[in-house]
């Protein structure tokens, strides 16, 4: 997600939904961004390689796997982490 050029405080506004993977022939072959610009206040686009975009879906799918109800809405940085933390017991 660095080399995507997202500023720290975007992070604040990214959900799953501002997510979008492009397919070539059924491959996905990298996923836009849909970034809110907080100094501008406007959406600008992004895009991660298709490893980046695999690993983020990793993440969500172990949220989900783990009782969160994953949606378009859900932020892609959750607030409440130390439950994640205790679930995959490294805390």
């Amino acid at each position: 997600m660095i080399s995507s050029g997202i500023r720290v405080r975007s992070w604040d506004y990214f959900k799953w939904k501002h997510v979008i993977p492009i397919r070539k022939n059924n491959t996905i072959v990298a996923a836009k961004l849909i970034v809110r610009n907080t100094k501008l206040n406007r959406d600008y686009f992004s895009f991660i390689t298709p490893e980046a975009y695999n690993a983020l879906k990793d993440y969500m799918d172990f949220r989900e796997l783990h009782g969160e109800k994953i949606t378009a809405e859900s932020f892609l940085i959750r607030d409440t982490g130390r439950k994640l933390i205790e679930i995959m017991d490294i805390g």
